[in-house]
């Protein structure tokens, strides 16, 4: 059984916006027991509630600087109705939330009583919560938060890390991702997360011969994009409570990982985006296992992934090496309807395309003097699609 709400805390961010609450608003309340934990949920967590972008984790940081980011307590829940209010006897100054807090809560918009608000408020009926003795955060407190959404705006936070493993397993099709939880309805807290289901099935073979072969292809791939992640992104992929096993074999016996099973263990990238793509199209053979992992996980021009149009930003994360251009290329939107072949001859670039079964998306990695040509060229796509045919014919 959960807590009860007298013994939650909460968080306060002062002048966050609310959610319509207009001008009565003052500040954005999170509920917690684990202020560790609710750091987490809010940078890389789920629900409506979490901080939906690098602009909103960067002002809360803004925010903790200049002292507006306070903790309290959750103190008593008030019923209240039309006819007979206690608002009047709230001081101004007391702070209050329009909703029952109890140990499930999430996030509400609160209030700082003054007259103009006890006015308002007095129309309102329903249940309303007291917030009490709000303080500074402590020193361990303040490095708690900076440091949960620090490692969120990092390139190499878990979910971008497994996301990158889970773009690389299904290059070759034998793994699926899905965008959003298909379990339990839970798309609704899915709804602020760059979020992956990875899973491999079986239900379609019938021989014991048949679902070993594929465990062996599966275990394989996986082992392969494993290597190559940790060589991008430093950081080694580990199943939660089961660190001191075998990343790989974890996946293969559950047949399923989701974000919020792994966890990462950071050191340092030996490889750029740039020099895989590279290894890609220069054909050199190194001996290395990086140049194995390379040719299982990706080819000079990858035809086709499981991800829609919409979810192609998993390499773009990764991006840091100078001289590399991205070329996004939608066949629908020109008037040459282009094909993954018509880029075979185009030198130093690798192509990635999206598909699902409505429409088809390429993302071409271009650099030195293939990025510098398209450069030239005004950004405009249809002299792109004439230049890539014109140099296969």
């Amino acid at each position: 059984m959960g807590k009860k709400a007298e013994k939650m805390s909460v968080l306060l961010w002062y002048g966050k916006d609310g959610m319509g609450g207009g001008n009565l608003v003052d500040g954005r309340a999170y509920y917690y027991t684990d202020l560790g934990q609710l750091m987490t949920n809010l940078s890389i967590g789920r629900g409506y509630y979490c901080f939906e972008s690098m602009e909103v984790k960067a002002g809360f940081l803004q925010a903790l600087r200049e002292g507006k980011v306070k903790i309290a307590t959750v103190g008593k829940n008030i019923q209240y109705s039309r006819e007979s209010t206690p608002f009047s006897l709230t001081a101004n100054g007391e702070l209050i939330v329009r909703n029952r807090v109890v140990y499930d809560s999430v996030s509400d918009e609160f209030f700082i009583m003054d007259d103009y608000k006890r006015a308002n408020i007095r129309k309102w009926s329903g249940t309303y919560c007291k917030i009490e003795t709000p303080r500074e955060p402590t020193q361990d407190e303040i490095d708690t938060m900076v440091s949960k959404v620090g490692d969120a705006q990092s390139v190499f936070n878990v979910d971008k890390v497994f996301n990158l493993f889970s773009y690389l397993c299904c290059m070759k099709k034998v793994f699926k991702t899905y965008p959003t939880s298909q379990i339990e309805d839970k798309g609704w807290y899915d709804d602020k997360r760059n979020r992956t289901f990875l899973g491999y099935e079986t239900y379609d073979l019938f021989t014991k011969d048949e679902v070993e072969a594929k465990t062996k292809e599966v275990e394989l791939v996986a082992h392969e994009a494993y290597k190559l992640t940790r060589a991008l992104t430093g950081c080694e992929l580990v199943v939660k409570g089961k660190e001191h096993l075998d990343f790989v074999s974890c996946l293969v016996s559950s047949r399923f990982l989701q974000n919020d099973n792994v966890d990462i263990r950071k050191g340092n990238p030996t490889i750029t985006l740039k020099e895989v793509f590279q290894r890609v199209v220069d054909g050199e053979c190194r001996g290395d296992e990086l140049d194995t992992a390379i040719k299982v996980c990706l080819d000079k021009l990858i035809l086709e992934t499981n991800e829609s149009k919409d979810r192609n930003s998993f390499f773009d994360d990764f991006i840091s090496a100078d001289g590399l251009t991205i070329v996004g290329v939608s066949p629908y939107n020109v008037d040459y309807k282009a094909d993954v072949k018509d880029f075979a001859n185009v030198d130093k670039c690798v192509v990635i395309r999206n598909v699902n079964n409505k429409n088809a998306f390429f993302n071409v990695y271009m650099w030195d003097e293939t990025a510098t040509t398209y450069e030239m060229l005004d950004n405009d796509m249809n002299k792109f699609i004439d230049m890539v045919v014109l140099e296969n014919k």
